[in-house]
């Protein structure tokens, strides 16, 4: 076989592999795009991640991020709940707002636990995790105690 020839070849069988390669590559791509997926980081209720007294309507906040470049929230839901279920469900909201939602909700009781969750979807439509976090209402100043 001649020199040429050989090397005809050996050039062929390479792109033949790199064309495989690349194939193997765009198979495989869908399960990269599930990494687009916002994940909800960093919750905040009257911009503190651990509040121990909430006193007037709670406001919340959160931070999302995601492993795409340019990936962006278009929606979220937040759902606050006490022992007894859920209090205030704000549905889905189409907003890229994650700073200063404010509760919707009747008012919370004094001296009581909440938890509260956000979930946010992305401009594909795909939904996060749910994450979830805690306050504490405080004292109100119609509870008798005066200064």
């Amino acid at each position: 076989m001649s020199s040429s020839l050989h090397t005809l070849l050996t050039r062929s069988i390479v792109l033949v592999a790199a064309a495989a390669f690349g194939a193997g590559t765009l198979i495989c791509g869908p399960a990269v795009a599930d990494s687009g997926v916002l994940t909800v980081v960093d919750p905040r209720v009257d911009h503190a991640s651990s509040p121990i007294l909430v006193e007037d309507a709670p406001v919340f906040s959160w931070r999302s991020e995601s492993g795409v470049r340019g990936a962006v929230q278009s929606a979220y839901r937040v759902v606050v709940s006490d022992a007894g279920g859920v209090v205030w469900d704000s549905g889905k909201v189409e907003s890229s707002s994650s700073i200063d939602v404010v509760y919707g909700g009747a008012e919370l009781a004094a001296m009581s636990e909440y938890s509260w969750t956000v979930t946010v979807w992305d401009g594909q439509g795909h939904a996060s995790d749910p994450v979830t976090s805690v306050f504490r209402t405080g004292l109100r100043s119609t509870d008798g105690v005066t200064n």
